[in-house]
């Protein structure tokens, strides 16, 4: 058997003609996130697909049924939270020569169940509060995110993970200052469910803590998608001391 494999190695050598492997697909890269928001009632997928460090523009990317739109990134908006109960999905990405698909999960939906103030929420001087809500089955962690209400949805705000990943965290006195001074006002609080590696933060009242790595590792694709599930807003009132 040795003797027929070495002359046919032999043959193949001396011919003309030579193997060609299958073109190789050039590597791509994706980052994304799908933030469900139950304060405003809507939903919204948004993520950008790399090649060779260059935006594609031309690829069909699906979410449930439905296409994603492009401008500047791939989206798609849902005007009811409703319209993606927590079940696991799927985005089917399809660039000619390149397909692949990304498993994700929606977790359950979550509410902010207990703040430890009076009715009124004023909180004296800034200090630490805690915060307590319910279980989000199917999630990775919990983000905590604060920010003064006039700035919700525009400015970063101040947002950090759970600690343990419990239904329970103390806001720091530094959530309600600025440049280490007291700034007062009315603040909305929320808490975030997430799955895998959100990458934007599309959709979210506070800007994502930093930590988040790539977790996405195919063959010919990499990078980091993930879900969030934003609760309806808390408050608290911030007022020098008493």
């Amino acid at each position: 058997m040795a003797v027929i494999l070495l002359i046919a190695t032999f043959i193949l050598w001396g011919c003309d003609t030579h193997i060609t492997l299958p073109e190789q697909v050039e590597p791509y890269y994706i980052e994304g996130a799908l933030a469900k928001n139950l304060d405003l009632d809507s939903i919204f997928t948004s993520l950008v697909l790399k090649r060779n460090d260059t935006i594609v523009e031309t690829a069909d990317i699906t979410l449930d049924g439905d296409t994603l739109d492009f401008m500047d990134n791939y989206y798609i908006a849902h005007n009811s939270a409703a319209a993606l109960p927590s079940e696991n999905y799927y985005l089917y990405i399809d660039d000619g020569d390149f397909r692949d698909s990304v498993r994700f999960i929606i977790p359950t939906d979550l509410s902010i169940t207990g703040v430890a103030l009076p009715e009124d929420r004023v909180n004296p001087a800034g200090g630490s509060v805690q915060i307590d809500w319910s279980l989000s089955p199917g999630n990775d962690g919990y983000i905590v995110g604060v920010i003064l209400r006039d700035s919700s949805y525009i400015a970063a705000g101040y947002s950090f993970f759970s600690p343990g990943g419990v239904p329970q965290a103390n806001i720091p006195p530094d959530a309600f200052r600025l440049y280490a001074d007291l700034d007062t006002g009315w603040y909305n609080v929320h808490v975030y469910s997430f799955t895998g590696w959100p990458a934007f933060d599309d959709n979210l009242p506070t800007a994502l803590p930093a930590g988040f790595t790539d977790t996405i590792g195919h063959l010919n694709l990499s990078g980091k998608f993930g879900t969030l599930v934003v609760s309806r807003r808390d408050s608290i009132h911030v007022v020098e001391g008493l």
